[in-house]
């Protein structure tokens, strides 16, 4: 898993009970990135058929990323 420098900060200076949360739920993206049962994932198609992804985390944060498949890697 990648994280963006932005989204590493904005992790970093959550409080410790939200970091907690948040990193737990984007570890759980490497063992199954894509959407299905649950409901807390979500495939969005943007304009120009680019697909990423939503994650959402509790009910305070919302996390997007993509899934390189060929790589195996899921960034944030």
């Amino acid at each position: 898993m990648k994280v963006r420098n932005t989204a590493g900060a904005y992790i970093s200076n959550a409080p410790e009970k939200s970091r907690r949360i948040i990193k737990n739920a984007l570890y759980s993206l490497g063992k199954n990135p894509f959407p299905g049962s649950g409901g807390d994932k979500e495939k969005l198609v943007l304009r120009a058929g680019r697909v990423i992804f939503r994650l959402h985390i509790a009910h305070t944060y919302t996390a997007f990323y993509s899934i390189d498949t060929e790589n195996k890697i899921v960034r944030v």
